[in-house]
């Protein structure tokens, strides 16, 4: 369990979440809409903010082990651009650039 709180303590961070969620011009910006079916996909019921969103599912998936899961999911590259729209060497970049923003912290 220490395991676990551990990992769910390090994503317990609003800065983390503020870059996962697109608050930070880091990562695309996730509309409310977005994050519910991101939550849907996680079998996650959903916050009244999107911030509490994320929180809770991140919460939800460090507990069940699918934190793994959850980043390959959110990072994946086609599924940025079937949502995002952008190209391949765009993808690259925000990918890279979301990764090494939560790593500073």
């Amino acid at each position: 369990m220490a395991e676990i709180n551990g990992e769910w303590n390090s994503f317990n961070n609003r800065q983390i979440i503020d870059i996962l969620i697109g608050d930070t011009n880091v990562l695309p910006y996730w509309s409310g809409s977005k994050l519910s079916g991101l939550c849907t996909t996680f079998g996650v019921k959903f916050g009244p903010s999107r911030w509490n969103i994320m929180q809770t599912l991140l919460a939800l998936c460090t507990r069940e082990n699918r934190i793994s899961d959850f980043l390959n999911y959110f990072f994946d590259e086609a599924r940025i651009k079937k949502v995002e729209g952008s190209t391949s060497e765009e993808e690259q970049e925000q990918i890279q650039k979301g990764i090494s923003e939560i790593n500073k912290i």
